[in-house]
């Protein structure tokens, strides 16, 4: 399967459904990676042949171990063909743990990628990332894989409703084996304990309107220093776009690039002006009130806030790096705010007398808010656009070249300036998108500054 087709287009690559009945892999993917010795060598390329289906040049390959409709191309080609579907299925089959039906084949992609590219989230139903899906009840909806703006996701909608949508054509289930080992980066498992907590999430469109509302779970533990709890969310590992699109954002958010995120914890809300006392034994913020965020620290106050809760607590706090503040604001989304396409004064707060897309103008509070005002993302987090400035640990870069992909903090080269994200309540709405980044020097402290920490799994 050429490459491109996964990369330049966005299209429905193909229906699964899940199975009950456990079948062991094939000894041909144990050889998956082309590596192969002695005398199996002929045995498994001639396995591996007879495991291949072509639909068509724009349809995605699947590995079909009944039937042989196209063994025209090479071998080697063949071997690498069998690679590009086991890396784009695996996350699947790991996100849900369940063996993969392929269930059926797109056979108009044509119309499939006009309907995607405008608008996915108008015909599917419970989008989100890959590594956040969960099978629904309900047997009839028929779960579908997609590529939008670089992020892997899967959706659900009825059958039927598909075959009337896209014209499709069901085939007969065919198995899918067990895809080991990963191609992928290695993610680990997030840890299965804590207390679940359940929220809504909202989505807007351009002009301001909430066009669906979605109720979510999510788990948290926590922490309680001198009676105040400290509220951690755990928040799954996952592969993420970090970076604005072409025709979104300024030079420092470029180029977008892929970075994998290993499971870890954030704090629900920034560190309020309460928790700073119970830790730090004093309040110099600006704007009083105890479930309001801290505010007038430096980064240096921050990193010495999270020592001594580390001390306190046996475990390792710290500011969150450029890549998982951005990862955990995202939640799996790709537009600017993670509500969508826009922000609104009933949604944050921030600067709301000036506009960013079609959306009215709101409401300017000119003080900073209790947290929880406000809805959360996908992940159970609160307040990442808006009210303070989140201070992240990295040292600042003019740009994301060099940048790593690990989701790690970044010390190497770049300014002694630190940066921060997530906007304030006295900025206008584009410096309160997902990937708007500034810079301030770790001594600085202002009233619209603050910081949320992390606790890695």
């Amino acid at each position: 399967m050429n490459s491109n087709v996964l990369e330049q287009t966005i299209m429905l690559e193909t229906f699964l459904s899940l199975s009950s009945t456990h079948l062991s892999p094939n000894d041909l993917y144990k050889n998956i990676s082309g590596v192969f010795k002695g005398e199996q060598k002929q045995q498994y390329l001639e396995q591996i042949t007879n495991s291949i289906e072509r639909l068509s040049d724009n349809i995605l390959y699947a590995p079909n171990m009944q039937m042989v409709q196209d063994v025209t191309k090479k071998t080697q080609q063949q071997i690498a063909d069998l690679k590009e579907v086991k890396a784009c299925l695996e996350p699947i089959q790991q996100a849900l743990g369940e063996e993969i039906l392929s269930l059926a084949m797109i056979l108009t992609p044509d119309k499939m990628q006009k309907i995607f590219a405008k608008n996915p989230w108008e015909v599917l139903i419970d989008i989100r990332p890959v590594n956040l899906a969960t099978p629904p009840n309900n047997p009839d909806l028929v779960p579908i894989i997609f590529h939008h703006g670089g992020v892997q996701y899967i959706g659900w909608q009825m059958r039927k409703t598909l075959l009337i949508l896209f014209d499709c054509q069901l085939d007969e289930p065919r198995i899918l084996p067990t895809l080991t080992p990963a191609l992928t980066p290695e993610i680990k498992s997030p840890p299965k304990t804590g207390e679940e907590f359940e929220f809504e999430v909202i989505t807007i469109d351009a002009e301001g309107e909430i066009t669906n509302r979605c109720h979510h779970k999510a788990t948290q533990q926590i922490e309680q220093i001198n009676s105040v709890n400290i509220e951690m969310v755990c928040l799954p590992g996952g592969t993420f776009m970090m970076g604005s699109p072409e025709g979104e954002g300024e030079k420092n958010e470029k180029p977008q690039h892929q970075v994998t995120i290993q499971p870890f914890y954030m704090g629900k809300y920034p560190v309020t002006q309460a928790q700073w006392q119970a830790i730090m034994g004093d309040n110099t913020s600006y704007f009083k009130g105890k479930n309001k965020p801290v505010e007038k620290v430096s980064w240096n106050n921050a990193v010495a806030f999270c020592q001594k809760l580390s001390v306190l607590t046996g475990k390792t706090y710290r500011l969150p790096s450029e890549a998982e503040w951005e990862y955990a604001c995202r939640a799996g989304t790709t537009t600017p705010f993670y509500f969508g396409e826009t922000i609104t004064s009933d949604l944050a707060n921030y600067y709301a007398k000036k506009t960013y897309a079609s959306e009215p103008k709101g409401f300017y509070r000119e003080k900073t808010t209790d947290v929880g005002e406000f809805p959360p993302n996908a992940f159970g987090l609160y307040d990442m656009h808006g009210n303070v400035w989140e201070w992240c640990a990295d040292k600042y870069h003019g740009g994301y070249k060099g940048a790593p992909n690990d989701g790690s903090v970044w010390e190497e080269g770049g300014e002694s300036n630190r940066t921060l994200r997530g906007g304030s309540l006295s900025v206008n709405p584009n410096y309160n998108r997902v990937a708007y980044r500034i810079r301030l020097a770790p001594v600085y402290k202002y009233n619209s500054i603050g910081f949320r920490v992390v606790c890695v799994v």
